[in-house]
């Protein structure tokens, strides 16, 4: 969770709790960011959105909550607004246990890491909501808001500084 870019997105949205992800994949040069959608109505489902960067330029990729589901399913759309994925979330569990199911022809290796991460990082995203909201309320207070992490300060700083 980006603390920063997380209260930056909140701020902009009038208060309502966006959470920012980077995704650091194992063995590769891109940092991925997966995003909240701030356009978000009550009783309306959630959208988060990412690209990957690939051999033939970025794809970019949409997360949205079913409306109609028993369990926390998300169906997956590509730049083109075709449905190309599912994201089914067990029932009864306690765990997270999801069956993901994409397209043959849309499948590779660092779009099926993304989705990994993104089911293991569901299992959180209450809390992670609960607590941009806590600590948007105590910037609008005027309360301290905690220093960032170092590794999340590294990630803002500018890669071709003088170090």
């Amino acid at each position: 969770l980006m603390m920063g870019r997380s209260l930056q997105l909140s701020v902009g949205a009038k208060g309502v709790p966006v959470s920012a992800y980077s995704l650091n994949l194992a063995r590769q040069d891109q940092m991925v960011q997966l995003e909240r959608s701030a356009q978000k109505w009550p009783f309306f489902p959630e959208k988060f959105s990412f690209f990957i960067e690939t051999s033939k330029g970025p794809r970019f990729y949409r997360l949205r909550r079913n409306i109609l589901a028993i369990g926390a399913d998300y169906s997956l759309y590509d730049d083109r607004g075709r449905k190309i994925g599912l994201l089914d979330h067990r029932v009864i569990n306690l765990g997270g246990s999801w069956i993901v199911k994409i397209d043959a022809a849309e499948s590779y290796a660092k779009l099926e890491t993304v989705l990994q991460m993104f089911c293991a990082m569901l299992r959180f995203n209450g809390a992670a909501r609960r607590h941009v909201r806590h600590e948007l309320q105590q910037l609008h207070m005027g309360k301290a808001v905690r220093a960032l992490d170092k590794q999340e300060r590294d990630l803002y700083l500018n890669p071709r500084r003088r170090r």
